[in-house]
Formats: structure tokens, C-alpha cells, sequence
């Protein structure tokens, strides 16, 4: 905060000096989201690494091949059944594990897990903001300020969005007129960095809080639904 807030009418005003997003932060933020998408695509590969023969033989396939079968082979994510089934790689997918193992990865879909709003599904968010992180710096992020304090003995709140750095003269509204003799309590503002501009139903909301939510969902999956799969040297869980 700069200097002492004010109150006059239906507002109290206050500058405060903030400092906007730095580039960098969206660069990390893309390294993490990348990081657990790539959790489950590791994951796919080593269920199919249980069955070498079946890799060979899918390898000798024309136009295949030892490299490029690393780069098929993943972790399917869909919003949709069809969309599921119909993809050719779903389909080379589930001739390489075992049936159970494959049910597993089916019921991880987010048309099966949020079956009345599939786009707000965690699997279906990350991978939506990883494939915006392959084309573009990830997500515009907005930075906003969350004031709170009291004038008198009414509690106020509000948040504000900032873009540059600087000084800003924010003005709050309260409920009840107010003269400059009122005494106003006004604690130092938080800063929180927010989703912008993605299209998705994480935009509005605090990336810490959301991203930790996303990571927490694959450890969940990775964990309890495919633990079971692996001998005990290989299925120690996340942490």
C-alpha cells in the first residue's frame, strides 16, 4: 500500500503499487501442466511394456517402427464416447494390454467420470491447457488484488484485476455513505494469479488452487486405479 486509504461518500480509495505477471510464469506453468500430462502418457507406456511380444509385433506393422511406437503410444483422453472408440490409436491401444487394464483407462474418461458435464472434468482441463501450452505460451494469466478491511464496523472486499506495473487508485464501494473523519482498517492487499482466456471452466479461477487440484486427480488415478497393475517394485505409489 502507498499512503493512507480514504473514504469519501460511497467509496473508500486506495493506491497500492503492483507489479504485473512476469513472462516466466507462464513458461513454469506450462512445465508443470506438461509434467502431469506426461505422468499419464508414462503410465500407458509401461502398462504396455508388460507385454513385449505384443510390442514387437505391433512394431513390425508398416509404417511403424521401434521409435515411432513410442511417440503412439498414449494415454487417451476424451470428452466423448465416440470420439473415444473411433480413434485408431484407442483401438492399436487396446489390443496391447489386457482387457482389465484397458476398462481401467475407459473409466478414467472424463464422459465417464463427469457424465453431465464432461469439459469440467480435471483429465479433460489438463489436457486442453497442455495442448494450448504446444502453440502458444500458456494461457494469458490476469493478476488480480483481493482488498479487504473495515470502514467503521461495515466490512469491505473487492478484487481487481492488473495488467501493468505501477501505481493504482483503486475505489472500493461500501454499503453505507462515509465522510473523511471515518476511520478505515484496511488489511495489505493479496496478490492471486488467475486463469484468462483459455475457453475452458478453470478461466476465473486461482491457478495455484486449480493446478493442484489437476495434479492431485492424476496421483488419484495413477494410485488407485492402476497401482494394482504392476508388480510391488513398480507400483509404488505417487507421493
Amino acid at each position: 500500500m502507498i499512503g493512507q486509504p480514504q473514504s469519501k461518500g460511497n467509496y473508500i480509495t486506495a493506491v497500492a503499487h503492483v507489479v504485473k505477471p512476469k513472462p516466466e510464469w507462464s513458461v513454469w506453468l506450462g512445465e508443470i501442466i506438461h509434467d502431469a500430462r506426461s505422468a499419464l502418457d508414462n503410465l500407458a507406456y509401461e502398462l504396455t511394456s508388460k507385454y513385449p511380444d505384443r510390442l514387437s509385433a505391433y512394431a513390425q506393422r508398416p509404417k511403424c517402427g521401434a521409435t515411432k511406437l513410442k511417440r503412439l503410444i498414449h494415454f487417451p483422453i476424451y470428452k466423448d464416447s465416440h470420439e473415444f472408440s473411433s480413434n485408431w490409436k484407442v483401438r492399436d491401444l487396446k489390443t496391447l494390454l489386457d482387457p482389465e487394464e484397458f476398462t481401467a483407462i475407459e473409466d478414467a474418461q472424463p464422459y465417464k467420470r463427469y457424465q453431465s458435464d464432461a469439459l469440467s472434468d480435471p483429465l479433460f482441463v489438463l489436457q486442453e491447457l497442455n495442448n494450448i501450452d504446444k502453440h502458444r505460451s500458456i494461457l494469458i494469466v490476469d493478476k488480480r488484488l483481493q482488498f479487504s478491511g473495515k470502514v467503521g464496523n461495515e466490512p469491505f472486499g473487492r478484487s481487481a484485476s492488473v495488467r501493468k506495473t505501477g501505481a493504482y487508485l483503486f475505489r472500493i464501494p461500501v454499503t453505507n455513505p462515509v465522510g473523511p473523519e471515518c476511520e478505515v482498517e484496511m488489511n495489505d492487499p493479496s496478490s492471486h494469479i488467475f486463469f484468462a482466456k483459455t475457453g475452458l471452466c478453470c478461466d476465473d479461477e486461482p491457478i495455484i488452487t486449480t493446478v493442484r487440484a489437476l495434479i492431485h486427480d492424476v496421483r488419484n488415478i495413477v494410485n488407485d486405479k492402476f497401482s494394482r497393475f504392476f508388480s510391488q517394485s513398480k507400483g509404488t505409489p505417487l507421493p
